[in-house]
């Protein structure tokens, strides 16, 4: 009888460490699904951003640009127009500028720079300007983006980052990070999209 009751108890230990063991494995399941879903559904975020501009088109950018001229997408969609998202604090950001400077000159009847800074004080844009004067040309905009308005509507997530916009507003490519945007390459790059985008 002593036995049966020793037998009995050990089943019974037995079954509620499996059910524990059950619960764990279940646990972990959930949790896992649950992490897996969001990394998946953060990752469809990111990618949405960049599909919705390739298919829909780019934000509309209007304003003044720190020289006083009033500048509006919509008014220069015939242009190949280059989004340029930077900082005078941005080391990489002012290490690619001159050759987007280049590219700007070697096109200037084809393509707009549109410079979006992420300065909070448009005085420190003003002071970085006077080391770099060629940024004064008539095919760049620079603008103050304040409030980081535009950074949130194209999901910008570093410094630099450039959108490289069809005459038809559409996205043509997203870049990340410093290129160097005046070479052989980048040249032809640019010269076939005006070609295919009747520039």
């Amino acid at each position: 009888m002593g036995l049966f009751f020793y037998s009995n108890g050990s089943m019974k230990n037995h079954v509620k460490a499996l059910v524990a063991v059950i619960i764990s494995a279940i646990l972990l399941i959930a949790v896992g699904y649950s992490l897996l879903n969001k990394a998946s559904k953060e990752s469809k975020s990111d990618i949405s951003v960049v599909d919705r501009m390739e298919q829909d088109g780019v934000p509309t950018i209007e304003g003044m640009t720190i020289d006083g001229r009033k500048y509006s997408f919509a008014e220069r969609k015939n242009k190949l127009t280059i989004v340029n998202f930077w900082a005078s604090w941005c080391a990489p950001c002012v290490e690619e500028i001159p050759s987007l400077v280049s590219l700007a000159r070697h096109f200037k009847e084809e393509i707009d720079i549109v410079a979006l800074s992420a300065d909070e004080d448009e005085k420190d844009i003003q002071i970085f300007l006077k080391s770099f004067p060629e940024m004064n040309d008539q095919n760049i905009f620079i603008i103050q983006d304040k409030n980081q308005q535009y950074k949130n509507q194209f999901s910008v997530g570093r410094l630099p980052e450039s959108f490289i916009v069809k005459s038809n507003g559409l996205l043509e490519k997203k870049v990340i990070g410093t290129i160097s945007w005046y070479n052989k390459d980048a040249i032809e790059y640019i010269q076939s999209l005006i070609k295919r985008n009747g520039n």
